[in-house]
């Protein structure tokens, strides 16, 4: 169930009477799913295990606006890249016998927490103010929960290695390859390799004569492959359906 409908189940399981009347006042309460774009301002907040460049950086409590949540929730980058969402349940735990506004306190009360891992794709930006005007701030990609790609806001990228298993059995390292500056070399007149580029509502192929053509790799999909010293370009781990071990930090 994702967190949009969870927050949905948790408000109709709450849901208070249309109206509470108190002597002078008429307190009228409306049940709300609170969405990222309906509130300005909503955020949730965010710890990261996984190894940062800069001292004490780990120990900085951030705040994001791409979590799926969106409601003051927690969130958590582990060591080993995967991300978690601290997770709960909705009780209605009020004094029945009080009067007023006070009959409200305690309906949303957060029971049952637990940490439960997020199969979140795409990018999360996390940021913390650290002084009047310093912030610090990354932006992370995910594929399917896992740390992919980590970078400091305008500093150089965090490499993010991972050990996955070849279905030849054999394991490897890889590491994304979004972002990296590069010569594409070819020898002769580059039989076998062709650069393909939109030309308004078509494509055309381009046979490489150049030798050493620089390149700035854009794909969120490609990966670099390494078993001792044979080294390769490929689609990412998912994609290609192969088994991750475990993700390290990189040296």
């Amino acid at each position: 169930m994702d967190s949009l409908a969870r927050q949905t189940e948790r408000s109709q399981a709450t849901r208070p009477g249309c109206s509470e009347r108190t002597p002078g006042l008429v307190l009228f309460m409306v049940p709300v799913v609170y969405r990222k774009d309906d509130i300005m301002g909503m955020f949730d907040y965010l710890k990261c295990k996984y190894p940062l460049p800069d001292a004490g950086d780990n120990d900085l409590e951030y705040q994001t606006k791409d979590t799926p949540a969106q409601f003051l929730e927690n969130y958590e980058i582990r060591a080993d890249g995967s991300l978690w969402h601290l997770d709960y349940d909705i009780e209605d735990r009020s004094d029945p016998n009080a009067e007023g506004l006070a009959r409200i306190v305690g309906r949303l009360s957060r029971v049952n927490e637990r940490w439960e891992p997020v199969p979140f794709t795409g990018e999360i930006r996390f940021y913390c103010y650290v002084g009047e005007n310093q912030c610090t701030e990354f932006s992370a990609y995910f594929v399917n929960g896992m740390l992919n790609f980590l970078t400091p806001i305008g500093k150089e990228p965090i490499p993010v290695k991972t050990r996955v298993k070849l279905r030849s059995g054999r394991e490897v390292e890889v590491e994304p390859a979004k972002g990296i500056h590069g010569m594409l070399l070819v020898s002769g007149a580059g039989a076998g390799y062709f650069l393909r580029v939109r030309h308004g509502a078509e494509f055309r192929d381009y046979r490489l004569a150049h030798s050493d053509v620089e390149i700035r790799i854009v794909d969120n999909d490609a990966f670099f492959y390494r078993a001792g010293d044979d080294f390769w370009l490929d689609h990412a781990p998912e994609t290609l359906g192969l088994e991750i071990l475990n993700v390290t930090e990189g040296t």
